[in-house]
């Protein structure tokens, strides 16, 4: 009689595949285009997603400085942090549920 399977050798397996796959893949890029290669591949793509992020923040900081003008506003914007004084911007719509039933209402 065969074996069930139980939720554990599932994961088990399913952790495998994603360990696996990639390592696989990996290897055979490796393989082809040689090691040096695929090093500087990986680095240039890091440095491209940093230079994305960094240029994201920058580009946010510019449009909080021009829209507030305040340095202390904008460094609290860019921490999540609450001043006195802050105004609440509420939507123009917002959802509100009435039962199992949600509805968009203007506010």
């Amino acid at each position: 009689m065969a074996r069930r399977k139980s939720k554990n050798d599932a994961a088990l397996i399913c952790i495998a595949l994603l360990i696996g796959i990639p390592a696989f893949i990996v290897i055979k890029i490796s393989d082809a285009i040689g090691a040096p290669a695929l090093i500087i591949g990986v680095l240039a793509l890091l440095t491209a997603v940093v230079a994305y992020f960094v240029r994201k923040r920058a580009n946010r900081l510019a449009y909080l400085r021009a829209k507030y003008g305040d340095e202390t506003i904008v460094q609290n914007i860019m921490h999540r942090k609450f001043w006195p004084g802050q105004t609440i911007r509420k939507p123009l719509f917002r959802r509100i549920y009435i039962g199992r039933i949600s509805w968009w209402a203007i506010v």
